[in-house]
Order: structure tokens, then C-alpha cells, then sequence
């Protein structure tokens, strides 16, 4: 019996929005996602201890069987990016379709329909990047228009759904959250993963200057 050959670091390339959400925390890029790997790029982004701990636990716990291509679970808890398609949950916003790409659609009635209103609470020049705010008419998600999407999308008895979706938010909140509101391009920059890596970069970049 010949046993299954693992994929060589840097040979893995996302296919869906999805995939890409979660290809930023492939530390080698190889398709399979460790707990040290999802360790390492929450504190890369600026998460404390108890956050990323929470956030790895939870991922792998709940997340790697689903992902797997055989009944016997891991034993590291290991996440197949190629299957992360599987672990769709219910009440949750329904930008992503089964499949992990995404419908912009819904993203807009997203916003148009919980979007805190601008007027002075978040804003963006085109220049900037997407987590400098300031004032203008940028639009946002404030905690109490995140509580009442969550509230509005839950499906019944869906207690896990309810879960997933609320610690999804709020550690975006905790991460991109600015005066009250995640900002709409942050939000969107979510989805495919591009915001995760413009918040390491812009950490680095800070890094690099306090040591000159």
C-alpha cells in the first residue's frame, strides 16, 4: 500500500475567495493548514495571546474534520484548504456560496441594509490604505449594526452557526474595528484575505521604522 505523498511547501495556489481567506494563514503555502501556522498568523496581525489561542483552538477543533478526505480524524488537526468549501455554516451573512466564491450582490444588500450610515463615523481617501480612516462618508458596520445582521441572518436551533458567526465578527472587529465601525473596505477586503495581508504588511513596515 503506497502510502499519500504531502504537498511541497509553495505548491498550493486558492481557488475561491474563500480559499483565499484562509490561504493567508498557510505560512508555507502547501495546502495544510497547522495550528502553529494559524498561531502565527493571528500574531502576525496583532492579536494577543488569549485571541489567537481562542481563534486557533476553535478553527482547528471544529473546522478540520470536515476538511479531511477519510473517516479517521487527524490527530494534529490539520485544515485542507481545498475542502474548506465543507465548512460552510448556517446564519451566517450568505456572501459565500457553497462552493467558497463569493456573491458581490449579497455583499451590497449587506451594507445597504445594516451599514451604519457615514455621516462623520468613518471615511477613506482613495490614497489611503484600508485601515486609515477619517471623516467623510465612508460606510461602516458599527457592533450594534453587527448585532442586529447576526440576529436578522440566524437560522433556528443553529446554535453553532449562531457561535461561528459571532466569534467571526468579533475578531474582525478586533482586528480592523476603528471609532465603533469596521470600515466597508476592510470588510470586503475580508472575504479574499487581501486585508490580513495589508495589516502585516503596514505592522512590518511600523516594525522596520521604530528600528532605524
Amino acid at each position: 500500500m503506497s502510502s499519500r505523498q504531502l504537498p511541497k511547501p509553495g505548491s498550493y495556489t486558492p481557488r475561491t475567495p474563500l480559499e483565499k481567506h484562509c490561504a493567508y494563514f498557510d505560512r508555507n503555502k502547501d495546502g495544510l493548514l497547522t495550528p502553529w501556522e494559524t498561531w502565527e498568523g493571528f500574531r502576525s496581525l496583532g492579536y494577543g495571546i488569549v485571541l489567537t489561542f481562542i481563534g486557533t483552538v476553535a478553527i482547528h477543533l471544529f473546522l478540520s474534520y470536515s476538511t479531511l478526505d477519510t473517516w479517521i480524524p487527524d490527530p494534529f488537526f490539520t485544515v485542507h484548504l481545498r475542502n474548506i468549501h465543507r465548512c460552510k455554516h448556517g446564519s451566517d451573512t450568505s456572501v459565500y456560496e457553497r462552493d467558497g466564491s463569493v456573491k458581490p450582490e449579497r455583499m451590497d444588500w449587506m451594507f445597504a441594509n445594516f451599514a451604519a450610515s457615514s455621516s462623520g463615523i468613518v471615511g477613506q481617501s482613495s490614497s489611503s490604505s484600508i485601515l486609515t480612516s477619517q471623516k467623510g462618508s465612508q460606510k461602516g458596520l458599527s457592533l450594534m449594526d453587527i448585532t442586529r445582521m447576526i440576529y436578522s441572518n440566524r437560522d433556528l436551533w443553529d446554535w453553532s452557526g449562531w457561535i461561528g458567526v459571532m466569534l467571526e465578527w468579533g475578531f474582525l472587529y478586533a482586528l480592523a474595528g476603528q471609532d465603533g465601525v469596521i470600515p466597508e473596505e476592510a470588510i470586503r477586503g475580508q472575504y479574499d484575505g487581501t486585508l490580513f495581508y495589508e495589516i502585516e504588511a503596514r505592522r512590518r513596515n511600523n516594525q522596520n521604522k521604530m528600528m532605524q
